[in-house]
């Protein structure tokens, strides 16, 4: 797994400026490939490339070169054995023993077409010297990233973080007000906020969309999808659940397996919930060392269920158990990294829990760590708690049902906003771009099935983007199981009803792996971050958002509003009051961090509070001297 960055110049060769830049770029991406770094120029491309070393750590080292071929790659490719073994009887010669120099081959041998048969996490580039074309693609759910930014002369750079092009010399940075507008939107509204699939917080930073490659040539941007979620209404045989759970179980398993590393020391993220529970069983069974697993361990009064059960699962397996064993100061004190990390703000306590896990994973020198990410998406694992869903299920009947729903929290929203701001913003063009992609686009006509491609698609690229900068700052590869090809084909032809039975989620997967998990494990239902129930966290976010609204740049209330901003404030204080004196001292929390039905009036969350703080911390880091 590494870190990529490249600059293409249409017109001329590439500069010695734009050679400095293509380093400086390198430079800020060192967290994410600390065991090698390189580049390559030729003509009018510079490629590089920071490494972190997983497979072939003796000669897989970047960008690889091959005739009038370059590549620089971010990645594993699960079945580069066998795609190897088909390009070798095509009379290709291999060098390396690295998966990167089997991704370079395959594109020499099929061209775009080799995307389809990647079982892989990527985003990598190729530079084609003899047609002066830049290839560029992106894993199918988007768990790798890649950012590009186009600039007035033609020059297309590239990198997998907007850190990286900000170090490009011709880049003026500036903020993408419509992304600022779909991530509070999206946060009073669903389970997260996150901007849409092809943008980024930084203005002229675009994204390439998960399941796309792009073309640049003479020129010429050509993006192109190849894969899209496989949901339709397609007749498929159905069969008896008994079939359903034995190939979820096979299927998970040689998924599982397939994604435990030859080279390198592993570990898991473990909650103790159904998904990371059923990873870490299966990955300790097949791994040849002792299996380390980390599950945080949160300093509090009133207990911590994820580390309960994680420690009782630990204890039956014989699991090396580490925690980052984190207190609420040791929460806010992550907000900053994670923004640097992150390159954005973000809205989800959990987030930080999370970065503590790969920071723990990293420090107990874990290479690879495997993680459930995916599972709820594709088993219809949130129907019972997110908006949107079985609360929402009238409102999510068909397009303009859905645009109802959108709208009920757009008046509210309004009022976070400056005037000048609300003069800049079309509300509904983004509401329709949401709907049109996210929801729309789903070619089958069930609601419920519309509403698992768009959880599928927006939120789920919500937590790949997170555990892909959560992991890669603490340099540790995160790979999920639950998000290879064949476990989301599958998943996704399981009838509804086979998933939600007698008010559990997840059916068929809870009983493919019943008899490995224990009892408390399986019958667990999903759960709220464990902090919640202290308020003592939530108290000092609430501090750290009046100091944060206090100092802030006068040129931050062009965008927001900070009447509203304090008139939040005292409603969320006001509440943590009002909590504390019904459930005692310190108790409540949970009251503040539960989801809501979108078809009910808004009520403050601490998610609410969250993503206004870290987007104030997120203006203040890039723009210090104001906007």
């Amino acid at each position: 797994m590494c870190a990529i960055a490249g600059i293409v110049n249409s017109k001329n060769h590439i500069s010695e400026s734009q050679k400095l830049d293509l380093e400086k770029m390198n430079r800020s991406l060192r967290r994410r490939g600390p065991d090698a770094q390189g580049s390559f120029c030729i003509g009018k491309a510079v490629l590089g490339n920071c490494r972190l070393s997983i497979v072939d750590l003796q000669t897989g080292d970047q960008p690889i070169i091959n005739g009038d071929y370059i590549i620089t790659y971010n990645g594993e490719l699960f079945n580069y054995k066998e795609i190897r073994k088909n390009l070798v009887k095509l009379g290709f010669i291999f060098k390396t023993k690295s998966d990167t120099e089997v991704v370079l081959k395959a594109y020499e041998a099929w061209g775009p077409k080799c995307l389809d048969r990647f079982d892989a996490e990527f985003a990598f580039a190729i530079w084609d010297g003899k047609n002066n074309q830049l290839f560029a693609a992106r894993d199918r759910t988007g768990i790798k990233p890649f950012f590009y930014y186009l600039d007035e002369n033609d020059n297309f750079v590239f990198a997998s973080e907007p850190k990286a092009i900000l170090q490009y010399s011709s880049y003026k940075k500036a903020i993408d007000l419509e992304t600022v507008a779909d991530f509070f939107l999206g946060n009073c509204t669903f389970a997260a906020g996150t901007p849409a699939l092809n943008r980024s917080f930084f203005k002229n930073i675009f994204a390439l969309e998960p399941g796309h490659y792009l073309i640049y040539e003479a020129g010429e941007l050509q993006n192109v999808e190849y894969w899209d979620l496989p949901i339709s209404d397609e007749k498929i045989e159905k069969k008896n659940s008994d079939t359903y759970i034995r190939n979820m179980r096979k299927i998970v398993e040689k998924s599982i397996v397939t994604r435990v590393p030859d080279e390198v020391k592993m570990g898991t993220a473990l909650s103790g919930g159904l998904d990371s529970s059923i990873i870490a069983v299966i990955a300790k069974k097949y791994y040849q060392s002792q299996l380390t697993s980390s599950s945080v361990s949160f300093q509090s009064n009133y207990g911590n269920e994820d580390y309960k059960y994680a420690k009782l699962l630990a204890e039956k397996e014989n699991i090396n158990l580490v925690s980052p064993n984190l207190n609420a100061q040791g929460m806010v004190n992550l907000i900053d990294p994670m923004i640097h990390a992150m390159d954005e703000p973000h809205d989800s306590i959990r987030q930080l829990a999370m970065f503590a896990n790969y920071r723990t994973l990293y420090e107990n020198k874990c290479k690879v760590v495997l993680t459930g990410e995916g599972a709820d998406e594709f088993n219809l694992g949130y129907w019972y708690k997110f908006p949107g869903l079985l609360r929402d299920k009238e409102y999510t009947k068909n397009a303009d049902s859905f645009k109802t729903l959108w709208h009920k929290r757009l008046e509210y929203i309004r009022n976070y906003f400056a005037p000048e701001f609300l003069d800049d913003i079309n509300f509904d063009k983004v509401i329709n771009f949401n709907i049109d992609s996210y929801y729309s686009r789903c070619k089958s006509n069930d609601p419920v099935r519309k509403m698992q491609y768009f959880y599928g698609k927006k939120f789920l690229s919500f937590l790949e983007h997170a555990n892909d900068r959560c992991s890669m700052y603490n340099s540790v590869e995160g790979r999920f199981p639950f998000l290879a090809n064949n476990v989301i084909n599958f998943c996704l032809v399981v009838p509804n009803e086979e998933n939600l039975k007698n008010g559990n989620e997840k059916v068929v997967l809870r009983e493919a792996f019943k008899d490995v998990l224990p009892k408390e494990i399986y019958e667990r239902r999903k759960s709220p971050f464990p902090a919640s129930e202290d308020m003592e966290l939530h108290k000092l976010l609430s501090g750290e958002f009046k100091s944060n609204l206090n100092q802030a740049h006068d040129s931050l209330w062009n965008i927001l509003n900070k009447q509203f901003m304090e008139t939040l404030l005292g409603k969320f204080t006001s509440r943590i009051n009002e909590l504390e004196n019904k459930y005692g001292t310190g108790k409540g929390g949970e009251y503040l961090n539960a989801w809501l039905p979108i078809s009910e009036d808004v009520q403050i969350r601490t998610s609410h509070i969250f993503a206004i703080l870290t987007f104030m911390r997120w203006f203040k880091i890039n723009f210090p001297a104001g906007i």
